[in-house]
């Protein structure tokens, strides 16, 4: 059981401390935790990521700094102690406890003593600019045979009841402190050895109590230059250069958790523009807002956007194609996404909404496109209503018809599928506490998830400062209540369909680039094999971000 909650709790830091690459890191230990014969969706294992789902609410709804930081801190395996700019104590939990007399003034325990300070005060003066997040070694007081590190957190706008511009976070580590988990983890990153893994362990723990190399060598019954060499070959594979840097190196991995919410949380209401919005109401009450581009009496074609978008979803000179190719573009936010308000029934009415919606706009006929998840509803949509649809088009299609499809697609996707099959209330919660921490994040999100999905023929078109600004947007608008759609559309797409793919036979356009990251062309052939009156354009250089970079092409 410890060891299958050890790799929950590794699932659920990196959903809310990595989103931007949770895909890529996670694969490992959903594998390993879905070769486990238990039951995921049990109570008990439900109840980590109920407390970081708190957690998270809390950095939401910004209550305050210190019930912020209670639902973490008070867990860490670190002494903790937080102060601000004048020094004044904030939050400390309780394994610092015993460090705390040594710690804080005789006089008045609200402030840290002069000693420490004047430690603190001198270290800062010596750095050239405060990083947000490293970790600092600090020479302090021997005698309490314990190591302190200092961390410095850009406090950015997060709450007004803390002085200056940084919360300092001081961090006290036992030479006992021995977290297998995290070592495998780190070392794994760097690509260590086992007989290096045993090192840096030893290091850490010798490092803690002001021991040195000979003592690594003594407690591994190895020579003094074996030790150097190996330490030589971990330092070129991790990037540091000293002892002390490597210890920091790996404490720093794991208690950063609240580094990236206290330096980038943007605490600024976000709205869009409401002058281009339009909004209709559907015989049922439902509200369905939207957008419309180009020529007001062009050829109409319908887009659903993908799960982390919404009404917006255009490139930055979309307006202007779409009005000089004679196309009149509509995308309506799905209900949950953007201003549509969620409906308990969405997705599985999403169809007959759709064909009324279209009906209120005065389309007898259209063409509609869908982009990654949203292809399902595109063929949905199709199938049970033929008459209506001229022309089909589909950009990086994600579609699961059978237990083989799954396999077609990335890795994460395949394991991802696998996992909404066989614990799909742990998945979504998952999902949810992903969704929910990007969104928190959602700037440096954006450019650091383009950043490693940008392919060579994207390059220059959709890393520019306009594209990032129009995905950040879109991702606020698919978060905007609380990602209660993109959740339904993750839950609903990762189960299979009963779609019939060969009585679909409206004339369809498949769009995939040779580099894309999450499905790729075979896959794209063999999932879609069955659909008759179908054209795949394989477009080399292209990846996941192909509606945007060839949007004038596609929509001819």
């Amino acid at each position: 059981m410890s060891e299958n909650t050890s790799l929950l709790s590794c699932l659920i830091y990196r959903a809310i401390h990595e989103p931007e690459t949770w895909q890529t890191y996670s694969i490992e230990p959903l594998v390993e935790l879905l070769a486990n014969k238990y039951d995921l969706a049990g109570p008990e294992n439900l109840v980590q990521i109920k407390v970081a789902k708190k957690f998270v609410g809390r950095l939401k709804n910004q209550e305050s700094f210190a019930t912020g930081v209670t639902s973490i801190f008070e867990r860490s395996r670190f002494g903790l102690l937080l102060i601000d700019e004048t020094f004044r104590v904030i939050y400390y939990n309780e394994k610092i406890n015993p460090y705390l007399d040594c710690l804080l003034d005789i006089k008045n325990k609200s402030f840290i003593n002069d000693s420490l300070r004047s430690v603190i005060e001198t270290k800062i003066s010596h750095l050239i600019q405060p990083t947000n997040g490293e970790l600092i070694h600090l020479d302090f007081d021997e005698l309490l045979k314990v190591n302190i590190y200092l961390r410095l957190i850009q406090k950015s706008n997060f709450t007004s009841a803390v002085s200056g511009d940084y919360v300092y976070q001081i961090m006290t580590v036992s030479s006992e402190d021995n977290n297998q988990q995290i070592f495998q983890q780190v070392s794994k990153a760097y690509s260590l050895s086992e007989r290096e893994i045993n090192i840096v362990q030893s290091a850490v723990r010798a490092f803690a109590s002001g021991g040195s190399i000979k003592e690594i060598a003594d407690e591994l019954f190895i020579s003094l230059n074996t030790v150097k060499t190996h330490l030589k070959s971990i330092y070129t594979k991790s990037g540091v250069n000293s002892l002390a840097a490597l210890v920091s190196l790996y404490l720093q991995h794991e208690v950063q958790q609240l580094s990236a919410y206290l330096g980038c949380y943007d605490k600024t209401e976000y709205s869009v523009c409401n002058e281009n919005d339009k909004v209709t109401v559907l015989e049922s009450g439902q509200e369905l807002y939207y957008r419309e581009y180009g020529d007001p009496a062009g050829k109409p074609l319908i887009v659903l956007h993908n799960s982390y978008a919404s009404r917006l979803n255009i490139p930055p000179q979309g307006d202007a194609i779409a009005d000089k190719l004679g196309r009149r573009i509509i995308i309506p936010d799905r209900p949950g996404f953007g201003k549509s308000p969620a409906n308990n029934d969405y997705p599985r009415v999403w169809n007959k909404q759709l064909a009324e919606f279209s009906e209120q706009l005065n389309l007898s006929e259209f063409d509609i496109l869908g982009d990654g998840l949203s292809v399902r509803y595109v063929l949905e949509f199709a199938e049970e209503f033929p008459h209506k649809i001229s022309k089909i088009i589909m950009c990086s299609p994600l579609l699961h018809l059978s237990n083989e499809d799954k396999y077609y697609s990335h890795e994460w996707l395949s394991v991802t599928t696998k996992f909404y099959e066989r614990s799909p209330e742990v998945a979504t919660e998952i999902y949810n506490l992903w969704h929910s921490s990007a969104s928190l994040l959602v700037h440096d999100y954006v450019e650091k998830n383009i950043e490693y999905s940008t392919s060579s023929a994207e390059k220059g078109v959709v890393d520019d400062s306009s594209y990032i600004n129009i995905v950040k947007n879109n991702f606020k608008e698919s978060a905007a209540q609380e990602g209660v759609g993109s959740t339904a559309d993750f839950h609903y797409c990762f189960n299979k369909s009963k779609l019939e793919l060969s009585k679909i036979s409206i004339y369809t356009e498949i769009w995939i680039g040779s580099e894309n990251e999450l499905v790729n062309p075979d896959g794209v052939k063999k999932i879609f094999n069955h659909l008759p009156n179908k054209k795949i354009l394989e477009k080399e250089g292209y990846g996941e971000h192909i509606y945007y970079s060839l949007f004038e092409e596609i929509i001819v």
